[in-house]
């Protein structure tokens, strides 16, 4: 079956494409369970429906004021990129979209239509974001090839005071000039170098905070342990920009600890996810991350399965 998008071939049985995520088949759409509509309270659907819609907005208005800030920063100073990025920091976490829906009260076949209609919609909304992620990795790309241009420039100067500082060496006042020239240039160098490494970690994290971890975990006699253990790996994940919810930490039994992701553009996030796990618990044997195409999974999504020892 090939994709309509990028044209790639997949598996007949194949209901998302490997390699961009679009569905290849409506028929296997996820669909809302009747029984489950009947059975779930007004309340429970209205928060799935709110916090799925918020998360959509919250990423769409993440990125627009990303490739916004950062084109005007370029455009006034080439330099002055850093400064762009910090406020639109403050300004990604400071935005929250958050719409309401009205009261569902319709039958399980409105109830189905309307479910069916906010899936397309939600995974046309995940394309144009992929879209407009690829935007923003053409900007970052654009940024190290100023930096790079930059430092070079620097390094050209610190060899042409050299030279001149060779020049003028019989004359100390001269040469004390040139030399804390050449030191403000190394300076400036330094500087970045430093602000391109924070500007790259940053970018890392926002590209993280589009994926969702769940993790099963069951409990051991030791709960301390088991409550430490998941806090500092919690913490971990956290600070490498990934979302975490409470909700999706379950106490599930699992017979070995691994990574799996379902979606072939998050192996980056997948290996960031491994490294942590083998860091932090010291598994050597730990296997290296694992894909499975399921269509029922959010390509988002990504499951890490520890087993702890008493």
């Amino acid at each position: 079956m090939e994709c309509p998008r990028c044209k790639v071939n997949n598996d007949d049985s194949a209901n998302f494409c490997h390699n961009c995520g679009k569905i290849l088949n409506d028929e296997i759409r996820l669909k809302p369970n009747n029984h489950y509509i009947k059975q779930k309270s007004k309340k429970e659907i209205d928060r799935f429906l709110t916090e799925a819609e918020r998360e959509i907005e919250k990423k769409k208005i993440e990125t627009l004021l990303n490739i916004e800030e950062k084109s005007d920063q370029w455009l006034r100073n080439r330099l002055g990129f850093i400064g762009a990025v910090f406020g639109l920091i403050i300004a990604i976490f400071t935005v929250l979209g958050i719409r309401e829906y009205n009261d569902l009260r319709k039958t399980s076949k409105e109830a189905k239509e309307s479910m069916k209609q906010q899936t397309k919609e939600a995974t046309d909304l995940i394309v144009k974001k992929r879209k407009e992620l690829d935007s923003l990795n053409t900007v970052a790309e654009n940024s190290l090839k100023l930096i790079i241009d930059s430092t070079n420039y620097y390094l050209n100067e610190l060899k042409a005071k050299q030279t001149e500082l060779e020049k003028y060496s019989k004359f100390p006042q001269e040469a004390k000039r040139l030399i804390a020239e050449a030191q403000k240039s190394l300076e400036v160098t330094d500087t970045l170098k430093k602000s391109y490494e924070r500007e790259n970690k940053n970018f890392a994290k926002l590209k993280n905070s589009m994926y969702e971890i769940f993790i099963h975990c069951p409990k051991i006699k030791d709960t301390e342990k088991w409550k430490n253990s998941l806090d500092n790996l919690t913490q971990r994940l956290v600070d490498e920009g990934f979302a975490i919810n409470d909700a999706n930490i379950g106490d599930i039994g699992v017979n070995r600890t691994e990574v799996i992701f379902y979606n072939t553009l998050a192996k980056e996030q997948a290996d960031i996810i491994f490294n942590i796990l083998k860091n932090e618990f010291k598994l050597n044997d730990l296997q290296k991350p694992n894909y499975i195409q399921k269509s029922e999974r959010n390509p988002r999504e990504m499951l890490i399965k520890l087993r702890l020892e008493d």
